[in-house]
């Protein structure tokens, strides 16, 4: 199942991933073939687009960030301390 993470208007775009999926499909052809030209299974790589057909489980890409720092997988969280000067306190002295 495809990952696909929301915008900031709350859609997912979904073509970008469907486009590399069929990109790395073409690279073993061969191996893809038989599923592809099954008429019993073959459907399964076809996408449901029919009214009340299920929707596709959008996954909170903030969440899933936080749920990946939280159990240290495949992340690499870095501290940054921020200082500023505050000139006023300068001028007390």
């Amino acid at each position: 199942m495809p990952l696909l993470f929301e915008d900031e208007g709350g859609i997912s775009h979904a073509n970008d991933w469907a486009n590399c999926f069929l990109r790395g499909m073409e690279l073993r052809k061969e191996d893809w073939a038989d599923l592809l030209n099954d008429e019993q299974h073959g459907g399964w790589l076809v996408p449901d687009t029919r009214d009340g057909a299920p929707a596709i489980d959008l996954i909170d890409g903030e969440a899933l960030c936080d749920l990946l720092k939280s159990l240290k997988l495949g992340v690499k969280v870095t501290l940054v301390e921020d200082v500023s000067v505050q000139p006023d306190w300068f001028l007390q002295l």
